[in-house]
C-alpha cells in the first residue's frame, strides 16, 4: 500500500486534495517544467497557493479541468506543499512508482517552442524520422525561422525526462503562446546553425530513451514516428510493452549513458542523483540528502551501488586528487569530485561497470613520457590539440554536440572575417576585452567556442567551418595570449579525458593538464597536482642539497612549473625538455569495456595519478582496436587480442 496525495476536480469546479492508495487507484500523472514560477492565490478553481508561472497558472485556470476531467491526478505544485523542503524531499522516492503507475502522463511544454509548421515540415512528404524527417526540419529552421530561434525548455530540465521515460502512456499538450524574438544571425551564424541540431538531437535522445527503457534493443522506425508524431502534434502515444518487465530492477549505468551530451538541468546538483537512481529499486536516498554536500551524495551513491551488485568505476579515483596509501586506495571512489551543471556532465562522471568487485587490474599497455609544458608555439599547441581530438572522437563528438554548444561555435574574441582589415595587425588577443557591443568577454567561454569550432570544422565535414577555422587559428598562431592558451590546453583535455565543461574550475585544483607521448602517438592528459607539486619539491630538495635558496611560501603555481622545467629536464638546463615517466594502464571489466576509463600510474608503486582519454570506444571494429592495440602497447597479450576478435564476432554475427 502506497498512500500519497492526488487530487480531483469536484462538481463545483474547485479541485480537492485526497489520501488515497495509488495502488489501487486509478490517477493521472501530470509533468511539467516550473519554469519562472512565483507563489500565487490568484488561481480561481485552486483554494490554496500554488507555485506557478503566469503561463502555467492560465493554463491550470482556464484548460487543465478539460484534460484530467474527474480522475485522480497527481501534480507535485499541487500535491505537494512546495513550502516545505521536508515534503519535497519526502516524496522523491514515490516518485518512480508515481509515474509507473499512472494510467497516463500528461506531458505539459512550455510555449515557444515547436511550432504546428514545423512538425507539418517534418512530416510534409511522408518521409520517416530515421529517413528525411531531421533534414526536413532543419530545412525548415533556415527557411522559416532564420531570424527567430525556437527554444523547448522540456528539454532544459531533467526530472521531467525521467517522469516522461517512467510513464507507458504519455499525452502531449503546451500551455499558453508567445510571439517568437527577433535574432541578430550574424552575432553567432554557426553558433545558431548548431542550434538546428540540438533541438533534434534533444527529440531524438529523449525518444530513444522511452522507447528502450528497460529493454535490450534501439527501437523501430515506426516507434519513432509514433513518438515524434505525438510530441509535434500534441498527441498520445502508448509503449509496446510487450510482455517485457521494464521497470526490472536493475542497474541502470549502461542505460543512462545515451545521456552523455544532455544539456538537461536542475536547480540542484543533487537531483542528477536523486532524479535518476530511485527507479531502479537498489538505491535509497540518505535521510540526511538534505545536509549532504554533492561530493558526499556521490559517494553514498557509489556505495550503495557496489553493495547491490551493480558496481561502477568511479571516473574519478582518490589517487587523482590526493595522495593515497596504496595502489588499491588509490582506485577508490572519492567525495572530491566536480559538481554537474548538466546531465552529460554527470553521465561523464560513471565509468564502465565493474560487477561485485574492483576492475581487474593487470592490463598495462604501455610507458608513456609527461610533458607539463604547454608548446611555446600556438600552431604547436593546435596540432597537439587536434591529434588528441583524433586519438579520442566519442569524447569531442558529445561533446560538440552537448556541454561545448551551451557557448556556441563563433569565438568573439576574433572579429568576424569582414571586420579584420579593421583591427590593428599588433592587437593581441589578451587586449579584447570587449566584444562588439561593449560587454565583457568571458575568455574561458570564448576557449570553448574556439574549441568547437575547431571540431566542427576539421572533423564534422562543414567546409564553411573548416574555412573559418582555418582563418581564425592562423589568427591565433599570429596574436594569442598566454592565459587564452593556457586555457585552451586545459579545456582540451577535460575533453579529451571525458569531463564536461562544469568540471574546469574544479580541475585547476586537482589537476595539471599533460602531453603525453605513447610511443609515437602524442595525447592529453590529466595529472594529480598533487602528485606533480610533490614531484616538484622533492627534485628541488635533491638538486638544491648543497646550495638551496631561502624558500617562498607564497610562492604561486606557476613557479613550481617553472622548477620542473629546470630540474626534470635530462641534461639539467632550462628550456629542454621536461619529462616524467609513468605507466599507461587499461582498467577492465569485461570485453564490453575494455579499453575505456584508461588511466596514468607511478612506476613502481602502481598507484593512479591521473587519467587518459579512452584508448578505444564502443563503435570501433575489432580490426580498429587490434591495430590501435599493437601500435601503441608495449606490452601485447596474444590472447586479449582473440578474446576481442572471439567476442566481436559473436557480436556482429547476431
Amino acid at each position: 500500500m502506497t498512500v500519497l496525495t492526488l487530487c480531483q476536480f469536484q462538481d463545483d469546479g474547485l479541485v480537492e486534495r485526497h489520501d488515497v492508495d495509488i495502488d489501487t487507484t486509478r490517477y493521472l500523472a501530470i509533468s511539467h517544467i516550473w519554469a519562472k514560477a512565483e507563489w500565487r492565490d490568484d488561481i480561481p478553481n485552486i483554494p490554496w497557493k500554488v507555485l506557478a508561472s503566469p503561463h502555467k497558472a492560465a493554463f491550470l485556470a482556464d484548460e487543465f479541468k478539460q484534460l484530467v476531467g474527474r480522475e485522480f491526478f497527481w501534480m507535485d505544485i499541487l500535491c505537494v506543499d512546495q513550502a516545505v523542503p521536508d515534503e519535497r524531499i519526502r516524496v522523491v522516492r514515490h516518485i518512480p512508482n508515481i509515474y509507473r503507475g499512472a494510467a497516463k502522463t500528461i506531458v505539459i511544454r512550455e510555449p515557444g517552442g515547436f511550432a504546428k509548421c514545423c512538425a507539418d515540415a517534418m512530416t510534409a512528404d511522408g518521409n520517416t524520422w530515421m529517413n528525411g524527417a531531421r533534414e526536413n526540419f532543419q530545412r525548415h529552421m533556415r527557411t522559416s525561422h532564420y531570424f527567430h530561434p525556437l527554444a523547448e525548455p522540456w528539454f532544459d530540465r531533467l526530472w521531467v525526462l525521467q517522469e516522461a521515460v517512467l510513464s507507458d502512456t504519455i499525452q502531449f499538450t503546451i500551455c499558453g503562446h508567445v510571439e517568437h524574438e527577433d535574432f541578430d544571425v550574424e552575432d553567432d551564424l554557426w553558433g545558431y546553425a548548431t542550434r538546428f541540431k540540438q533541438l533534434t538531437d534533444h527529440l531524438q535522445a529523449t525518444a530513444y530513451s522511452w522507447i528502450s527503457y528497460g529493454v535490450d534493443q534501439d527501437g523501430s522506425d515506426q516507434e519513432y514516428n509514433e513518438f515524434v508524431h505525438a510530441f509535434l502534434h500534441n498527441g498520445v502515444v502508448t509503449r509496446k510493452t510487450a510482455d517485457v518487465d521494464r521497470h526490472r530492477r536493475r542497474s541502470g549505468i549502461a542505460e543512462i549513458d545515451v545521456h552523455l551530451n544532455s544539456m538537461r538541468q536542475t536547480t540542484k546538483a543533487r537531483d542528477f542523483i536523486l532524479a535518476i537512481f530511485p527507479q531502479f529499486g537498489w538505491y535509497v536516498p540518505p535521510e540526511n540528502v538534505r545536509t549532504m554536500a554533492f561530493g558526499q551524495l556521490w559517494l553514498d551513491l557509489c556505495r550503495q551501488a557496489s553493495q547491490a551488485g551493480y558496481a561502477f568505476l568511479a571516473h574519478v579515483t582518490r589517487g587523482m586528487v590526493s595522495d593515497s596509501p596504496s595502489a588499491d586506495a588509490s582506485r577508490l571512489a572519492t567525495d572530491n569530485v566536480p559538481t554537474p551543471q548538466v546531465l552529460g556532465d554527470f553521465v561523464s562522471m560513471l565509468g564502465s561497470p565493474a560487477g561485485q568487485q574492483t576492475f581487474h587490474w593487470g592490463l598495462k599497455v604501455s610507458d608513456v613520457t609527461i610533458d607539463e609544458r604547454r608548446p611555446a608555439e600556438v600552431s604547436d599547441l593546435l596540432r597537439i590539440i587536434r591529434e588528441s581530438m583524433n586519438f579520442n572522437q566519442k569524447s569531442w563528438f558529445f561533446a560538440s554536440r552537448g556541454s561545448l554548444n551551451l557557448y556556441g561555435s563563433y569565438p568573439r574574441t576574433v572579429p568576424s572575417p569582414t571586420l579584420l582589415s579593421h583591427v590593428s595587425s599588433d592587437r593581441p588577443v589578451s587586449t579584447w576585452t570587449r566584444d562588439e557591443d561593449g560587454g565583457e568577454l568571458d575568455e574561458e567561454k570564448e576557449a570553448v567556442k574556439a574549441l568547437n569550432a575547431m571540431w566542427l570544422g576539421l572533423f564534422e565535414e562543414n567546409a564553411a567551418m573548416g574555412g573559418d577555422w582555418n582563418y581564425y587559428s592562423q589568427w591565433l598562431s599570429m596574436r594569442c595570449s598566454t592565459s587564452y592558451a593556457d586555457r585552451l590546453l586545459r579545456l582540451a583535455a577535460l575533453i579529451s579525458c571525458g569531463f564536461g565543461m562544469s568540471a574546469y574550475e574544479w580541475s585547476t585544483t586537482v589537476f595539471i593538464p599533460v602531453i603525453v607521448t605513447v610511443k609515437s602517438c602524442t595525447i592529453l592528459g590529466l595529472l594529480s597536482r598533487g602528485y606533480y607539486e610533490a614531484q616538484a619539491a622533492l627534485t628541488e630538495v635533491e638538486d638544491n642539497s648543497e646550495a638551496q635558496a631561502p624558500t617562498d611560501t607564497n610562492q604561486e603555481d606557476d613557479d613550481l612549473v617553472v622548477i620542473m622545467q629546470e630540474l626534470t629536464t635530462e641534461d639539467g638546463a632550462q628550456g629542454n625538455e621536461a619529462e616524467m615517466e609513468a605507466s599507461f594502464f587499461c582498467a577492465q571489466r569485461g570485453m564490453d569495456y575494455i579499453g575505456q576509463d584508461m588511466v596514468l600510474v607511478e612506476p613502481g608503486t602502481n598507484k593512479i595519478i591521473g587519467i587518459l582519454p579512452d584508448f578505444v570506444d564502443h563503435v570501433r571494429s575489432p580490426e580498429e582496436f587490434a591495430d590501435r592495440y599493437l601500435e601503441l602497447c608495449e606490452y601485447p597479450q596474444t590472447r586479449l587480442l582473440v578474446d576481442v576478435f572471439a567476442r566481436m564476432d559473436t557480436i556482429f554475427l547476431e
